[in-house]
């Protein structure tokens, strides 16, 4: 009653306020089209009954809270490429359940007609709100729950106003500028004002946007743009290249062709003028609005979902971000500006105030520029600074805005062992990716210096302050990690490498959530492998080249996998009190190989079970730490000492070397 009484209220000051601006035939028609959209609304809605919105997938959620975003088009629409849909996938794979609640349902312009969307992943529960009621909110929600609302739709207020009484996690994103076409009759200041006001939390994911929020009296704004998900578009992977591209130089965009701000004037231009550059174009276009005159080297190649993307960009030569300046444009975070620069890809783009201090991005003023950018592209590959890059995946992963969203703090119980042994060059990337992500969860980080000759033990204490650095007078990774446990006070212990580096802090949650949820649970490991017994030194699979990191059905519906046979120390975490009781690493295998195994089975002989989870924001890159990556001769040999040693003195524990199950 008191949101009916709230809509009458709103409408009538509306209406009044037309009256007075504009005159009584504009109140008529304000009034003919405001009926017009509600019986459309209702007959889709009517039309796509029944057609199995809601279901999913049910399972138990790895993580016990919930996400609940209330947004304006299926999770599949648009390829699945838009901010709703890339924090549910972030969340799934973090391991939380979502509620994804949507108004309108996708359009398919192939058809020319709203289609269903049937989705079927687990732990993803996909409504139409026309089936979802405010006191059905407070059913699936707990009160660590948190509820997103991305759009200041009038049909969202009452569950906003059910969160609010509860004391829920409230928060509201100014996703794009809404008082424009994007906003179509549905939007109103004065609904705006009201998420603004009595949000918990209030986003938002442009610069013009949070001072348009300043302007309406809400002094705590979080700027918090778009980002892209360093899964799906990883720039050190191999793709197939799709079989629909040309051949020959090629400028790549995907997304929206049918919208105001498309600029199609910059590449008519760009491509008349570089006819040796295939201009490819990904995404659906509205026959009507197809232009007709576009030179033959602009090729469409229709609508993708968002995991084929990659596959196309990996290709690319550029990348192309054609928007026309305007009020829309200038309020635009690009995801997809994100996502190609997180497949190192250099952007032409148009002057987006968002994105021009980003690396990889060439600003054109006008198609003259856009075009000039293009073809100097063409013929001169730029260099790429591949720490700069992986600084802005660190900062810009979708994991880091959904940790925002959720306040996801720990509780500074983990103590962090790093060893670097001449690793200065890498040093810095990873310690500054953890302080800014992880920090919550860590009482201290400890540096081990194993016997570095390039000053890396003196360049970390003069850089990074709260940092414990301590000097192992030989370099064995078994002797330093067990010197930095001697100078841990929380606990848990967290073992890392140099060479690894982080885009979140979700990855602690989970390990700490197993580790606690468990006690039968000695250790966790982002890392992890088997034995191949055929093998005279035991070298066998480990999870980084088998499919989905070894997550298969049975790990993605529980969380995690036990049936591995030892955990690899980079992203290693347990209980200190464990790795006292079995005596931490052995130092007979210095300096390096089958420390980390050993120190599995000895966990395995205390009476606990080792699980392997492909952990959220971790990233590595390989083999930068030891000489393993040369192949040398030296490495050869003390592998095949190590293994010699490490069977002999396992051989009265055969079960504890698992071999991978088929």
């Amino acid at each position: 009653m008191q949101n009916l009484c709230r809509t009458i209220l709103f409408y009538f000051r509306k209406g009044n306020a037309l009256l007075k601006r504009v005159g009584v035939m504009a109140l008529i028609r304000a009034i003919y089209f405001r009926c017009k959209i509600i019986l459309l609304s209702f007959k889709n809605r009517h039309n796509l009954k029944n057609t199995g919105y809601g279901k999913s997938i049910k399972g138990k959620p790895f993580l016990s809270q919930r996400i609940v975003i209330f947004t304006g088009v299926p999770y599949d629409d648009i390829g699945g490429g838009q901010r709703a849909s890339q924090l549910t996938r972030y969340a799934l794979k973090a391991g939380l359940s979502v509620e994804y609640i949507y108004i309108y349902p996708k359009y398919n312009f192939e058809k020319q007609a709203y289609v269903d969307s049937k989705i079927n992943i687990l732990n993803l529960n996909h409504i139409c709100i026309k089936d979802f009621k405010p006191s059905q909110l407070l059913r699936v929600c707990n009160s660590s729950s948190t509820i997103i609302f991305e759009l200041p739709h009038p049909e969202f207020l009452p569950f906003l106003t059910a969160a609010n009484i509860r004391g829920l996690r409230t928060v509201f994103e100014l996703i794009d500028n809404w008082n424009s076409s994007l906003g179509g009759e549905w939007y109103s200041e004065e609904i705006l004002e009201v998420f603004i006001k009595e949000c918990q939390v209030v986003t938002a994911t442009a610069k013009i946007l949070v001072e348009r929020i300043h302007k309406m009296g809400r002094k705590e704004v979080t700027y918090l743009p778009n980002a892209a998900n360093e899964y799906i578009f990883d720039k050190d992977r191999s793709y197939q290249r799709p079989a629909d591209l040309p051949n020959g130089k090629l400028g790549v965009y995907f997304g929206s062709l049918y919208g105001e701000w498309f600029g199609w004037e910059y590449i008519h231009n760009a491509a008349k003028k570089n006819m040796d550059i295939n201009f490819c174009l990904i995404g659906d276009i509205p026959p009507h609005k197809r232009p007709l005159d576009l030179p033959i080297n602009v090729h469409f190649l229709g609508s993708k979902n968002i995991e084929q993307l990659p596959s196309y960009l990996s290709v690319a030569d550029f990348c192309l971000l054609p928007f026309n300046p305007g009020p829309i444009s200038d309020a635009v975070s690009p995801i997809k500006a994100f996502e190609y620069i997180f497949m190192a890809k250099p952007v032409v783009s148009t002057s987006l105030l968002e994105i021009r201090d980003y690396p990889l991005v060439y600003i054109a003023n006008n198609p003259n520029e856009f075009c000039k950018i293009c073809g100097e592209l063409k013929n001169s590959p730029i260099q790429k600074d591949e720490t700069l890059i992986e600084e802005f995946i660190s900062r810009h992963s979708w994991g880091t805005r959904l940790g925002i969203l959720r306040d996801l703090k720990g509780k500074q119980n983990v103590s962090v062992i790093i060893l670097i042994h001449n690793n200065r060059d890498i040093i810095d990337h990873c310690l500054n990716s953890l302080l800014r992500h992880c920090a919550s969860f860590i009482s201290e980080i400890i540096v081990v210096d194993n016997a570095s000759d390039d000053d890396g033990g003196e360049y970390v204490k003069n850089h990074f302050d709260n940092v414990i650095v301590v000097t192992n007078r030989i370099n064995g990774c078994a002797s330093g990690r067990n010197l930095g446990v001697s100078y841990a006070t929380g606990n848990y212990l967290a073992f890392f490498d140099s060479d690894q580096w982080f885009t979140n802090a979700h990855g602690f949650e989970e390990a700490l959530h197993m580790l606690e949820s468990d006690a039968d649970i000695g250790a966790v490991g982002w890392s992890a492998g088997w034995f191949d017994l055929k093998n005279e030194h035991l070298g066998g699979p480990i999870v980084d080249y088998l499919p989905n990191r070894a997550m298969n059905n049975e790990a993605i519906l529980t969380g995690y996998r036990t049936d591995i046979a030892y955990l690899g120390s980079g992203g290693l975490f347990m209980p200190k009190t464990i790795f006292k009781h079995i005596g931490g690493f052995d130092p007979s295998y210095d300096p390096t190989t089958f420390e980390d195994t050993d120190l599995s089975f000895e966990i395995k002989k205390a009476g606990f079970q080792l699980a392997y989870r492909d952990l959220s924001g971790i990233r590595h890159k390989a083999h930068q730490t030891t000489v393993a990556s040369s192949g040398s001769v030296e490495y050869r040999n003390l592998f095949s000492v190590n293994s010699n040693y490490f069977r002999t003195k396992w051989q009265n524990f055969p079960l504890f070397f698992k071999e991978i199950k088929s």
